[in-house]
């Protein structure tokens, strides 16, 4: 929670999701300790509107907050964890272009139990790929190359 009250800025920008047509607070969605040497930042996103799950929101939020991530951020990659179990959301970062990288067994406690996450990453060249890149800007009196 500390890191979502901070001010928004390169390190950490969180942003809250909605839905456009009624205004209603969904969740947040979260690029946070991006480091401008690396150009690698962590994503976090929390939609708590269960019933509204599976109408779309979570990928919008993603591709959308990627966008901001590699064009406005200029990252180079974003990466996330999710438990082991968490079927749904590894589902939907796959979709979006996330793969997997790795596995850190028992990261995790639930329910006093042990529980592995897998660590999933993106790059801007995979992202662009799959969702489209920017249309250059060419400045007036400058050819294209």
């Amino acid at each position: 929670l500390g890191r979502l009250t901070r001010a928004n800025g390169y390190q950490d920008a969180a942003f809250a999701v909605e839905d456009r047509a009624t205004g209603e607070h969904l969740g947040t969605i979260s690029l946070f300790d991006a480091k401008p040497e690396s150009r690698v930042a962590e994503l976090g996103i929390f939609l708590g509107a269960k019933e509204r799950w599976g109408e779309g929101f979570g990928y919008d939020a993603l591709v959308t907050l990627l966008r901001f991530g590699f064009w406005e951020m200029n990252l180079r990659r974003v990466e996330l964890s999710v438990l082991d179990g968490n079927v749904r959301a590894k589902a939907l970062y796959e979709r979006v272009g996330f793969v997997e990288v790795g596995r850190r067994p028992g990261h995790w406690y639930k329910r006093g139990a042990p529980l592995d996450d897998f660590v999933m990453s993106i790059s801007r060249e995979a992202f662009e790929v799959q969702h489209g890149a920017p249309a250059r800007i060419v400045l007036p009196g400058r050819e294209v190359s």
